[in-house]
C-alpha cells in the first residue's frame, strides 16, 4: 500500500504515517488496533512497539523523555551553563562528556547518542524549537578556543533557520529567575511535559500545575532575553573572541 492509501484506511494523514515509519512519532493504541486490522499483522506491530519502548535504554535523557522529545511538536529549552544538547557540535559534546566518568567506549556511545538526537531538528516535520541561553554560555571555554569557535558558528547557522529561535540573556540583566537551573518544555499530542535536569538524573513533570510553574519561569526568561537578531549579533561578537 502507498502511504496515502494506508493513511486513508487508518484515518490519519500521510505525514503521520511517514513519521511512524521514521520513528519520529509513536502510534497510539487505537491507531495500532486499526493498523493491525488493515495490514493483517495479528498483534505483531503492537508487540514490536512494546519491545521498542521497554527494551531501549538510551544513554541520552533516559527512558520516557527521549520518546517525548522525539514526538514533540515544539521544544522550549533553557540552559544557563552550556550549549543545549540539540545544538551541540561534535567536538563540544565530546569535551563535555569527557567528565561523565564513563569508559572511553561508553563516552563514544554517548557522543553518538547525543548527535543522533539532533536528527529531530533536520527531519521532514521538525518541531518548533526555541532555546534561551545565558550569555555566560558563550564565554565558558569548553574544549578550547577552536572548539568554541566551531560551536558558536554552528549555533549561528542554526539560528538563521526560520523554525529555530535562539535568544541570549545578556550579562547586564543581572539576577533573574532562570538561574535556578536548566529545563525543557515539550508539547506533544495536545499535552505539555517538562524535563528538569540535576546532577544525578532528570525528572519528567507531567502534572498541569508543575508544567504551569515552569512555563511562568519560561515567559519571564523570554522577557529578559534579547530578540532573535540581536542575539545572533551577540553570538557573532562572542565568536570573534575565540579566533
Amino acid at each position: 500500500m502507498k502511504l496515502e492509501e494506508l493513511g486513508k484506511a487508518v484515518y490519519v494523514s500521510e505525514s503521520l504515517i511517514r513519521a511512524w515509519e521514521k520513528g519520529r512519532r509513536m502510534p497510539q493504541p487505537d491507531h495500532l488496533v486499526r493498523l493491525e486490522e488493515v495490514l493483517g499483522t495479528n498483534g505483531y506491530l503492537s508487540r514490536v512497539v512494546n519491545d521498542l519502548v521497554s527494551g531501549t535504554v538510551p544513554f541520552e535523557w533516559m527512558g520516557k523523555w527521549l520518546e517525548i522529545e522525539r514526538q514533540a511538536t515544539s521544544l522550549l529549552t533553557y540552559e544557563p551553563l552550556v550549549i543545549p544538547g540539540l545544538l551541540q557540535a561534535e567536538p563540544y559534546a565530546r569535551a563535555l562528556l569527557r567528565f561523565s566518568k564513563q569508559t572511553p567506549v561508553d563516552m563514544e556511545e554517548q557522543v553518538s547518542a547525543r548527535l543522533a538526537r539532533q536528527s529531530i531538528l533536520s527531519g521532514e516535520d521538525p518541531p518548533a524549537f526555541v532555546a534561551v541561553i545565558d550569555e555566560a554560555v558563550l564565554h565558558r571555554p569548553i574544549g578550547g578556543p577552536d572548539v568554541m569557535q566551531e560551536q558558536l558558528l554552528h549555533v549561528i547557522d542554526l539560528a538563521e533557520r526560520t523554525d529555530i529561535v535562539i535568544q541570549v540573556i545578556p550579562f547586564d540583566v543581572g539576577e533573574y529567575a532562570g538561574l535556578a537551573g536548566a529545563f525543557v518544555i515539550a508539547s506533544m499530542d495536545g499535552r505539555e511535559f517538562t524535563y528538569l535536569d540535576n546532577a544525578m538524573s532528570g525528572e519528567v513533570i507531567e502534572s498541569a500545575d508543575g508544567v504551569a510553574a515552569v512555563k511562568r519561569t519560561w515567559e519571564a526568561l523570554r522577557g529578559d532575553a534579547l530578540p532573535k537578531r540581536a542575539s545572533i549579533d551577540l553570538i557573532q561578537k562572542a565568536t570573534k573572541k575565540w579566533t
